[in-house]
């Protein structure tokens, strides 16, 4: 069974404790890595000025989102990480995964899929 590096436990333990309870259901199907959790606003600016974000209103700021990539087999016991959405090719690869939360405290809700 798939389970969290150090540094990815980490990073999603920055986030909110709904995403955190997704995110630890999700380990126990898919194997991923957490790549980014809350994130600074200094970091947000900093994405925004390279081009890598659109909005300075992230929900990474509230630690409402989290950057993942998928663990994708390659040949026995290789892996490639990449995040997510940015490979359609590996895209395929993977089994589809739907995931739906509402916040605890009735904020911020969202939908992932792949």
């Amino acid at each position: 069974m798939p389970k969290f590096s150090k540094a990815s436990l980490d990073r999603l333990l920055t986030v909110h404790e709904d995403l955190q309870r997704l995110f630890f259901e999700v380990i126990d199907h898919y194997d991923c890595s957490i790549l980014e959790g809350i994130r600074s606003p200094e970091r947000q600016r900093e994405l925004v000025r390279t081009g890598k974000s659109k909005t300075l209103n992230s929900k990474h700021l509230k630690g409402w989102a989290v950057d993942v990539s998928p663990a994708i087999p390659l040949t026995g016991r290789r892996k490639v990480r990449r995040g997510c959405g940015t490979s359609p090719a590996s895209s395929s690869a993977l089994p589809l995964v739907s995931a739906s939360w509402t916040g605890s405290d009735g904020g911020a809700t969202g939908t992932a899929m792949r």
